[in-house]
Formats: C-alpha cells, structure tokens, sequence
C-alpha cells in the first residue's frame, strides 16, 4: 500500500507524528470467515519508529534526517487470535507468515506512480539529490546490440511516454536519415534498450517511473553483431556524450582486444580524450550475468578496460512474506569492478506490442534484474555529478564513486582493506563482487560538488618501463596450492595507483583449472583470473582497480 494521508488527513510529512488509522492499512485485508481484524505486529520500520497504539492504530514518527521512503510492513491476527496465511518457498521449504509493505508518500517524493516500487532510488541515495541536481543540460549516448533474437536493427523506444521528452533532440532530429542506424522504423524498438533508458532518464511526470537523472536526455545508438568494423564504427560516437552506457558484453571470452598492454581501444581513447571538450566522456559498463557459468569482468573488454566504470549488481533482500523471493547472486565477479548498483527487481519503462490482428501484449512499465539495470543506476549518478561540477575529468569521476561508495552487507564475499592513502589516511574496502561497494548519489554528488583536482586522459602518469618478469619457462605443478609466483620490482615513481593492468602469456592443457592472483606490496590481493567457465561460488590484459590510492 501507498498512504499519502494519516488518519487525519494530514499529508505525509517529515517533521512530525502521524497517527495512521487501522482502517487505512486493513482495508484490502480479509477474513473469509467474517470475523475482526487488527494488526498484530511492525517490522522493517524504515525512516522513523512506529508503535501500536491502544486502539490498533501505528504511530509513526519520522527521522528528519532520513531521505528514503518511510514506511514499514505489517503482520495481521483475526478476533481468535489466528494469525496470517503462511507461504513456503518450494525451492528451500522456508516459511513465512504473510505481511504487508506499507510506503508513506510525502510531499517531497515525485508524483509518478511507480516511484515507491523503485528501491533502488532509496539504496542508492538518489531522491535527496533531486533537491539540486537532475540532470538537467546532460547528454547520455545508450549503446546497444538488438536482443538475442532479433532480426532488425533496434534501439528505445523514443516514443515511450515517460521518455519522449527526454530523447536527444539532435538525434532524434537524424533519427530516420541513416546516420543513425537503426531508428526511426515502425517495430524496431528493444525492449532491453527501453528498460535501460527509463533507468536514467525516465520523465518526472506523474506517469510510470522516475529516471535516477530524470532531466538528461538520451540517445540510442545499436552496436551490430559479428561485425568488428561496424562495431567500431558505432562505438567512435560515444565522444559525442558527456556520458555513455554500455549494457552489453561481448562473448565468448578473451575477445574484442588486441591492444597491448598500457593501450586502449581507438573508440574508447577518443572518447575520454575528446569527450565533453577534452574532460572526457564518461563510460559506464554493466559487468554481466555469467556467474554461475564462472564468469569474470576480466574476461570481457568491455568491463576490463581502465577507460570505463564497470558496474556490479546488488540483489534485492529476500522478504518471504511480502513475496519478495531472494535471487542466486547471478552477478560476475571481477578485479576490474569499480562500483555496484541494485540490480534486480529493478522497475522501468517497458512497451506495448500489437501484433497483426490487433491483440496487445505487455505493459508500459515492468520489473527486470541484471547487471544492465544496475549499469543505467550509475550512469545516471555521473550525470547529476557533473551537473553539480561540470569541470570534473573523468577519472575523477570515477575516484569520486570510488571514495564515497558504501560496504554491501553480505555474508558471502569477502572484504578486504586496501593500502590507500588518499581516504582519510586510511585504506578503501574492496571487494571482487562489489567493488570499492555500492554507489551513494547523495555522498558522490557532495564530493563533486567541493572536488578541485580535474584528473583526464591528458595530464594521466603512467610507467614508460612498466615491469616485466621476462620468459619464466617454469611448469605449473599440478595438485599444488601453493602454485608458483614471480616478484616484480615497481619503481617509486611517487604516484597513487589508479589502476594496474598486466599482461599474462601461458600455454597450459587446462588453463580452466588456473587462479591468476596480483598482490600489491601492501598485501592486497587481487584475482585476476579465476578458473575461467566455473562457477566461484562452488568452491590477454586482466585490469585491477583493487589498488586504487595505494602508491
């Protein structure tokens, strides 16, 4: 439920008591056998306290200095003293008893009706922003392939109507001429690439979603399949953005690059060296949802390159009795994640599709999961930074998300504390599942706003002699831990590390079987390749952002 009202009719405020009636909350609850209802118990208060008064009543009193949704969830008991309908999961046998959400909606939330189903703008600190900064004068380029079956070339769909004011008027103006290939045709519209955008940029309109940088617009570009050619050439138009989203990855594994180490891609150097007037354009990439496959950012060009911000995904926390079930961690690990973002039960735009004989399928809006919904999160958060500062270079940008990012709390990875010296004097919390951590708007956009450094691809410092151990020539033993290592002496060039790229060469029978570890001098261990096809929960260049800050 959504309350706008208390049981006085007070709208929803943050600054005082709200009695909220019973009546309010039980009106959608039944009892089949007619008798009384009350409500039992409160959990998972949210933005405040709240108590049962002696009527059945909630008393909820917010915290002033809260900026997410209020709320809380509810369980319910009949006059005998019966309580709610129990629900088992089928998959773990785990049971339940069914409660209700219940969000209080104050003046200072967006009208547009699905707000309160995005979760992820209260996780990732979004909605305080909004009091100064929405992307207002920033352009986001959207790269995309079509989706996995189909047959034309596709983009968003622009006509969307939470995204129509939001479209980039001089691409739209090209949309049907050629030069922008894929737009303008009846029916060639992604739905992937319309959920994507509505993350962003979706309008604040009363209408559907919000977009986490609701007044940027957007444009789509479609990236072709099996065609490197092509695929360089729509990729040369990211510098055209101030930011750029790249929800995609390449398959199978080792492909796209053959640069060599310390180089990059044409495409993407261009970008960061011309975008946004030489500050760079801002590249943000999804890390993908090969986990379970034994999937790695490292593996993918497109996620293990320094120019870019690779996006982990944060799941939803399960709730069995609201029905929110919990969701396998599908999210690649990597060495090369910057940040992560929510990124299941994730709700945005959608499309109506009519087929010949006039029937409808689908709805504007829908609730999608993966790391290509948690990549649009972040690429709306450097947007509403760089509003706040526009002279930031795009490295800082990405220190910026680094520093302010939050520690995901889950019992299943493992952090660990680098040897930074740019954090307050004290290390950075990293981990291979969730980077430097999950994204903080409101902390990101408060840094930019007093940052004074302007880092680009320009003024960069990076080793003219980078080490090399030279031909080892040494066997892998087999059924040995310990493995074999190499030390390689880094001159003190008196710089913070941003990041480390390495170059392995090997033959092996079963490179399948290898873990490819780096550890800093500080002892931060960093795993750049991790038995490649298996999953890391059973037990070429490899980019590193685990050391950032160290020297």
């Amino acid at each position: 439920d959504v309350l706008t009202t208390d049981k006085n009719g007070i709208i929803f405020d943050r600054s005082a008591p709200h009695l909220i009636a019973k009546e309010q909350l039980l009106a959608n609850d039944v009892d089949w056998q007619g008798d009384s209802l009350t409500i039992a118990q409160l959990f998972d208060v949210t933005g405040g306290t709240a108590t049962i008064t002696a009527a059945g009543d909630v008393l909820f009193t917010p915290d002033a200095n809260y900026t997410g949704f209020m709320g809380f969830k509810y369980t319910i008991a009949d006059a005998k003293g019966n309580s709610a309908a129990t629900v088992i999961d089928p998959n773990t046998g785990q049971t339940a008893t069914m409660r209700a959400a219940v969000y209080l909606k104050t003046t200072d939330m967006p009208s547009d009706p699905l707000v309160t189903d995005q979760w992820y703008l209260s996780e990732a600190n979004v909605l305080p922003v909004w009091k100064d900064y929405t992307g207002k004068g920033i352009q986001i380029g959207q790269f995309e392939p079509g989706g996995d079956f189909s047959t034309t070339k596709e983009v968003l769909d622009y006509r969307h109507p939470d995204l129509k004011n939001n479209i980039d008027p001089t691409w739209l103006a090209s949309a049907t001429s050629g030069n922008l290939v894929g737009e303008g045709a009846e029916g060639k519209y992604s739905n992937h690439a319309t959920l994507v955008a509505g993350v962003m940029v979706a309008s604040q309109n009363g209408e559907g979603s919000v977009g986490v940088a609701y007044d940027a617009t957007v444009a789509g570009h479609w990236l072709p399949k099996n065609d490197f050619a092509g695929l360089a050439a729509a990729l040369s138009k990211m510098k055209w953005y101030d930011v750029v989203n790249n929800s995609w990855s390449a398959s199978p594994n080792f492909t796209l690059s053959t640069e060599p180490v310390g180089t990059q891609a044409k495409e993407y150097v261009d970008a960061v060296q011309d975008g946004r007037k030489g500050l760079g354009t801002v590249i943000v990439s999804s890390a993908g949802n090969d986990r379970a496959e034994g999937g790695n950012t490292n593996y993918n060009y497109n996620s293990n390159n320094r120019l870019t911000i690779t996006v982990g995904a944060i799941n939803a926390l399960t709730d069995l009795g609201t029905l929110q079930l919990g969701e396998k961690p599908f999210s690649n690990q990597g060495a090369s994640i910057l940040v992560s973002a929510p990124g299941s039960n994730i709700a945005s735009t959608s499309r109506i599709i009519q087929n010949d004989n006039g029937s409808t399928f689908g709805s504007d809006t829908t609730t999608s999961q993966g790391t290509s919904f948690a990549a649009p999160i972040v690429s709306g958060i450097p947007s509403l930074m760089i509003e706040a500062n526009p002279n930031l270079g795009y490295r800082d940008v990405q220190q910026i998300l680094a520093l302010s990012a939050k520690k995901v709390t889950d019992a299943n990875t493992t952090w660990a504390t680098n040897g930074a010296k740019n954090w307050n004097g004290g290390g950075m919390h990293v981990s291979h599942d969730y980077g430097f951590g999950e994204v903080d708007a409101r902390a990101a956009v408060r840094l930019a706003e007093n940052w004074i450094t302007q880092q680009t691809y320009n003024n960069e410092i990076s080793l003219a002699n980078p080490p090399s151990s030279g031909t080892i020539n040494v066997a892998i033993p087999d059924g040995n831990a310990t493995g074999i290592s190499r030390t390689l002496t880094v001159p003190n060039a008196g710089i913070l590390v941003e990041h480390v790229e390495v170059r392995v060469s090997l033959t092996h029978a079963r490179p399948g079987d290898l873990i490819i570890k780096l550890v800093s001098p500080t002892g931060t261990e960093s795993i750049l390749m991790n038995r490649p096809g298996k999953d890391p929960d059973d037990a070429t260049d490899r980019g590193d952002t685990s050391f950032s800050g160290e020297n």
